[in-house]
């Protein structure tokens, strides 16, 4: 009977900015289903963002409005706005790199994640202590994990991907936006968690009933 994007409204601040969207449909009896993998996304503004496998990522400064169509339906707009679009954003070790990690399933308890590492190479389970996580990438092994004159010929990159023999199989794919993410971080140098990285500061669970 209807149907809603969530968030109602975001602000996109960087170059490298990314908003999940979710689109919620509810039934005549009031059930509510998530429908995202369902529906088509369309912006007023195409030049502004663009939208890709639900997430909304920015081109261009500027403000635009978001609507979903799921056959007939229609949802309400949801406002997004861009900023900063061109400003240079460098890539943080916690927030950008530790995910990747952890989705790849790097941290967990079957992998480098367990008590005892894997391989010689120990994670903390699940990312719980980032500074240790960025001191077993970069130091830990004599620093042979990666490569900052060769970024590409990183060893964390190379057992990854299976260039090398790895018995975790592959975790990333080449010149996936994974692969491409974490090698940016060591063309970056490699640096750990700085002063000035982003901190959470505020959770909120969409939507409020279902």
């Amino acid at each position: 009977m209807s149907l809603e994007i969530a968030p109602v409204s975001a602000v996109l601040d960087g170059s490298r900015a990314v908003q999940h969207l979710i689109a919620i449909a509810a039934t005549r009896e009031g059930a509510t289903y998530d429908v995202t993998d369902r529906v088509a996304f369309s912006a007023s503004d195409p030049r502004i963002i663009k939208i890709q496998e639900g997430l909304a990522l920015p081109l261009a400064d500027g403000d635009t409005r978001l609507v979903a169509k799921l056959g007939r339906l229609v949802s309400p707009p949801s406002g997004i706005a861009v900023r900063n679009s061109r400003a240079p954003a460098s890539i943080e070790f916690v927030n950008d790199v530790m995910p990747i990690i952890a989705r790849a399933g790097c941290n967990s308890t079957a992998c480098h994640g367990s008590p005892v590492g894997k391989g010689g190479f120990k994670l903390s389970l699940f990312g719980y202590e980032p500074d240790a996580d960025a001191g077993a990438i970069t130091r830990d092994a004599n620093g042979r994990r990666v490569d900052l004159k060769d970024p590409a010929r990183s060893l964390l990159l190379l057992k990854a991907t299976m260039a090398v023999p790895h018995s975790g199989g592959i975790r990333v794919k080449p010149n996936s936006s994974e692969y491409n993410t974490v090698l940016g971080w060591l063309k970056e140098g490699a640096p750990g968690i700085g002063e000035f990285e982003a901190r959470v500061k505020q959770v909120e669970v969409f939507r409020t009933s279902r």
